[in-house]
């Protein structure tokens, strides 16, 4: 039990309270004024019973940065001091506080009910009813997470170990005591199929090319005359040609028509534009002859001894080429070696380019005559074919040769290499499966695996025996809430408290039934934060405070602390839950009250006074101090709740009885006098009229007014009010109070006063 708070300093309004002397009682009603620092206490209190620190630590009084500090002293004078950076040294999960942050923290935050809300309402509602429970299912899975780490843990080795298997894969990987070697077989073969890779790189030979003569059109052209020569002309030049017997005659006059300007000769330059053999030679020289003449030269140099010799060469040198080539490929291959007769080939060429070369002379002596005859044809033919022929037998055996290399590459795979890679890294990871330290992370993954089963297996049992627990404890729960919703008045209740694990942690979640239709509490309207006011949001977070506190097995043991429980609460309600602190204060081992309702104060503790467990309630203040901080102090709870008439009555009647100040009870008789008569005749008399008036209003009665039952009392009324009625003016400035204030004469009119109060004054 809290017996006393020493001291606390620095915190909220509370800079240096040390209220060491005002000790707590089984029943503590602590009142004061809003903003006083109630929130603040409940605060700490509530700081206390977690140890969590924060609620204190939030508020450093504004205006003073000193270190903040508090300490408490409960039963057996055991002691909770709090000190800035260190928090409690010793926490007291017994206290449990309702205050704004209860709400807050566990039913709503602004009218939203969030996951955090419902996890923490159903942490409070289960209380100690579900530990055992909570603790199996718990322990289950702290064995969970220990048994998916040591599963991951075994996996990360297996990782680093299966290569591109699966893990599953890798584990299945039977052992082989002959691995060793199939790695270094394939490790061979790996290096042969490399080496493949280069042969397939290498190039291969192709045909050997054969200049081929085109007999068809070679006769052509020889067999071309040129018809549009005029004969006179042809007949001049040809006979001058004979003249000059020369082979070479007919080209070099044909080149000198490129000198000639037609009208005078290029060596001495005489007249010629009337020499006959001159025109003649123009006619004979014309463009169709020139173009014969250029076909014809084209086909002689074709056919010249320097065109065939070549020609040789090149055969020869593709057949050496071939021959290297082919060298290359007989250490995989059998190939014929590629061969020519060059001496035969030589002979051959002689005979056949002979043929045509002749003919090509005898076209180039006579240009304009047809060259050639069809037997001339055949023989060239006959004798280029045999040339072709035997070209044509090498070609015959590279293209055998070439066939016979394609065949081979046939055999070889473009992706053998990656398969023989494939085939040694699975014969390397079947080799790393069956090794010491592989053995043991499949070892250990299996034995983990295992757990993890059954570790699932006892966290789904653990979780259903906490839900059927969950289940019988939140019905009769539910069930509290709505006899206390009952009590206090409400409209509405709760329809069903579920639970559910989304999120891993339980959860509850609840909807509520309101005027005969569901309310969810979730953001669905019609929803919790817009259906219920103030009032009623407050009214069902104190019932399942009260539901939960009023159930907990445990509650003798506890310090139960209510901070404002009639905040925006109607005048029945207050009523309700004053019923309700106190079956929790006759139960529980202690109830601290914090209010600003001094009539809450006094009702309460008058029912506290009518059980003997709770007779001795203490009452005390937080008041304001110098510098508008907060200090403890007593407080007469009684006069706290006085009405204004009451507070005159016992003026007046103290002073009667004991004396004292006469000034008070003078001030006190006229208004006295008002609120009897006000009371004496409600609705009688107009709110706020003065005693003067309601005296003129009595005397002026008619019957039936029950007015005139006072009219015996207006003589005693009036001289009454003369009196009293120089107390409640103050327009002379030279007026002195304590020289109108007669101590008999206050106490014959206080007298007086009372008289026609209690109806001893003859015609009350």
């Amino acid at each position: 039990m809290l017996e006393r708070i020493e001291k606390i300093q620095h915190i909220g309004l509370f800079n240096d309270a040390r209220p060491i002397a005002f000790k707590f009682g089984r029943s503590t009603l602590i009142y004061a004024d809003n903003g006083r620092g109630k929130s603040t206490l409940s605060s700490l209190l509530h700081s206390l019973a977690t140890g969590d620190a924060t609620g204190v630590t939030e508020r450093q009084t504004v205006d003073d940065s000193g270190p903040m500090e508090a300490c408490l002293q409960f039963g057996s004078g055991q002691k909770s001091t709090f000190k800035a950076g260190a928090g409690w040294d010793v926490h007291r999960p017994e206290l449990t506080v309702f205050d704004a942050g209860f709400i807050d923290r566990n039913v709503h935050s602004g009218g939203v009910i969030t996951p955090a809300h419902r996890e923490r309402l159903l942490a409070f509602a289960l209380g100690t009813k579900a530990v055992a429970a909570q603790g199996v299912l718990e322990k289950a899975e702290k064995k969970l997470l220990d048994a998916k780490s040591d599963l991951a843990s075994a996996e990360a080795k297996i990782d680093g170990m299966r290569g591109e298997l699966s893990i599953e894969g890798f584990r299945q990987l039977p052992q082989d005591l002959n691995i060793a070697d199939e790695v270094a077989r394939l490790e061979t073969k790996l290096v042969d199929t490399r080496n493949v890779g280069r042969i397939l790189a290498r190039p291969n030979a192709d045909r050997i090319s054969i200049v081929t003569i085109d007999l068809a059109a070679a006769f052509e052209v020889l067999r071309e005359t040129l018809d549009d020569v005029h004969d006179t002309a042809e007949e001049l030049v040809q006979e001058h040609l004979r003249r000059l017997a020369h082979d070479e005659a007919e080209h070099w006059l044909e080149d000198g028509q490129k000198f000639d300007s037609a009208t005078a000769c290029p060596y001495c330059g005489q007249d010629t534009s009337e020499v006959s053999l001159v025109k003649a030679y123009r006619s004979h020289f014309n463009e169709a002859y020139i173009d014969l003449s250029e076909r014809v030269d084209a086909l002689s140099t074709a056919l010249s001894d320097g065109g065939v010799s070549g020609y040789l060469e090149s055969v020869e040198g593709a057949v050496r080429q071939r021959r290297e080539l082919f060298k290359q490929w007989e250490e995989h291959c059998t190939l014929e070696a590629v061969q020519i007769d060059s001496e035969e080939l030589s002979k051959r060429l002689s005979v056949a380019s002979k043929l045509v070369v002749d003919l090509v002379s005898a076209k180039r002596r006579e240009m304009w005559k047809s060259i050639g005859t069809e037997d001339e044809f055949n023989a060239a033919s006959v004798a280029w074919r045999s040339v072709y022929e035997l070209v044509g037998r090498a070609n015959e055996v590279v293209d055998e040769n070439v066939r016979t290399i394609e065949a081979f590459k046939t055999t070889l795979s473009a992706a053998s290499e990656v398969e023989i890679l494939a085939e040694i890294q699975r014969a390397k990871l079947q080799q790393t499966r069956h090794e010491t330290a592989a053995v043991e992370a499949v070892r250990a993954l299996v034995e983990a695996g295992q757990s993890q089963k059954e570790a699932e297996g006892e966290k789904d049992r653990a979780r259903q025996a906490l839900k059927a627990i969950m289940k019988t404890t939140l019905d009769a729960y539910r069930d509290d809430i709505n006899k206390y919703l009952s009590q206090l008045g409400a409209t509405f209740s709760i329809e069903e408290i579920t639970t559910s694990f989304r999120g891993n942690a339980p959860k509850s979640d609840y909807g509520i039934l309101l005027r005969g239709r569901s309310v969810a509490s979730s953001s669905v309207a019609p929803s919790f934060a817009t259906a219920l006011s103030d009032g009623d949001k407050r009214t069902l977070a104190f019932a399942f405070f009260a539901a939960s506190t009023l159930g907990d097995p445990q509650l003798s043991a506890k310090v139960v602390v209510v901070d404002d429980p009639v905040s925006s609460l109607d005048r029945s309600r207050r009523e309700l839950t004053r019923r309700i602190l106190r079956d929790i204060a006759e139960k529980a081992a202690q109830l601290v009250v914090l209010t600003h309702d001094a009539n809450l104060v006094r009702e309460l503790r008058d029912a506290l006074r009518k059980h003997p467990a709770t007779s001795d309630a203490v009452i005390f203040r937080l008041e304001r101090i110098a510098s508008g901080y907060t200090g403890f102090g007593q407080v007469d709870i009684d006069r706290e709740c006085e009405t204004e008439y009451y507070r005159n009555y016992r003026i007046i009647e103290e002073f009667r009885d004991s004396g004292g100040d006469p000034a008070p009870a003078a001030r006190a008789i006229r208004p006295l006098m008002e609120g009897y008569l006000h009371r004496r005749f409600p609705k009688l008399l107009p709110t706020g009229q003065m005693l003067g008036s309601v005296i003129t209003g009595i005397e002026n009665a008619t019957a039936p007014s029950p007015l005139c039952h006072a009219q015996g009392l207006v003589a005693e009324l009036r001289e009454i009010n003369e009196y009293a009625g120089q107390f409640h003016h103050d327009t002379n400035p030279g007026y002195r109070e304590t020289d109108s204030v007669s101590d008999a004469i206050v106490e014959v009119y206080s007298r007086r006063a009372l008289a026609i109060i209690y109806g001893e004054y003859p015609g009350s």
